[in-house]
């Protein structure tokens, strides 16, 4: 693959989840709303892409793709729920974080991606270092109303150990991207389906079209990042998207106005400097 485009592609998974959340959060809605419409979109264009490519199907790939996309039809909708119990700039920075232990974790595991000696004490002080951005970035507000925050805590580390499922999945079992895609977007969408039909209230329908938006920046994201770590490997690929927390939590403060004071905004940037040294640092040991 040619340098210049893996650098661009890698780069799309920055940009796409950095903006999704902040497309949700501006499109309106609930998160049952927000999901319906995000999957709906990404099934559509899926289902396209496979009819155009004639992509033929086998049964046990098929499954495990819609094993990963009920998963990460889960963890988006915790996510989503989380944001709308708070600001984008709060919630995306611990999901953020949280995604990258149990992805590394998961990949130590279960995709034969172990580190020893110097290089396992590295990646240990790395995601230290970016645990403790975390942790500056998000410090004062969190401490505004604790209670709801401890379950804002909690919907997202449930978030985060579901998506790090959707993503470990296919590579555990090698499924080619390509096959991938439909089958996901399907459990993502029995996930949509189930949650809406439990929903005391029928979707708004102009909330559901907004965001489809939302859905075509996860398929900007997706789809790259799955192409990507078949050259990089999943960690180093997954580590390098999750630069897209500076996308949200800037542009959760700067477009939707999150609201910081001067105490604030310098936890922020001292943080995400964290963050970022320690992803570098990450991304050059993997």
């Amino acid at each position: 693959m040619n340098i210049a485009l893996m650098a661009i592609t890698s780069l799309l998974p920055v940009i796409g989840w950095g903006f999704m959340p902040i497309l949700a959060k501006r499109s309106g809605g609930t998160a049952k709303e927000t999901m319906l419409g995000t999957t709906i979109i990404v099934f559509l264009v899926t289902l396209l892409f496979s009819l155009f490519l004639d992509l033929q199907y086998s049964g046990i790939p098929f499954f495990l793709g819609t094993c990963s996309g009920l998963f990460w039809g889960i963890g988006q909708w915790l996510q989503f729920e989380a944001i709308d119990r708070s600001t984008v700039s709060q919630v995306m920075p611990i999901s953020n974080g949280s995604q990258l232990v149990f992805t590394t974790l998961f990949a130590w595991i279960f995709l034969g991606e172990k580190y020893f000696g110097w290089t396992a004490f590295i990646v240990f002080i790395c995601l230290t270092v970016i645990i403790v951005g975390v942790a500056l970035a998000t410090k004062t507000s969190l401490n505004k109303k604790s209670d709801t925050n401890k379950r804002v805590y909690f919907i997202i580390i449930f978030s985060s150990l579901s998506l790090a499922c959707y993503v470990t999945i296919p590579n555990f079992f090698n499924i080619d991207s390509s096959l991938l895609f439909l089958p996901q977007s399907i459990g993502m969408l029995i996930i949509a389906f189930i949650l809406n039909l439990r929903n005391k209230h029928n979707a708004n329908a102009k909330n559901v079209l907004k965001n489809f938006s939302t859905g075509i920046s996860w398929l900007v994201a997706n789809v790259s990042l799955f192409y990507v770590s078949g050259y990089l490997g999943l960690g180093l690929a997954f580590t390098i998207s999750q630069m897209c927390v500076l996308v949200s939590i800037f542009g959760g403060i700067f477009l939707l106005k999150d609201r910081k004071s001067e105490q604030e905004m310098r936890q922020v940037y001292m943080g995400s400097m964290l963050m970022v040294i320690g992803l570098v640092i990450f991304g050059i040991v993997k």
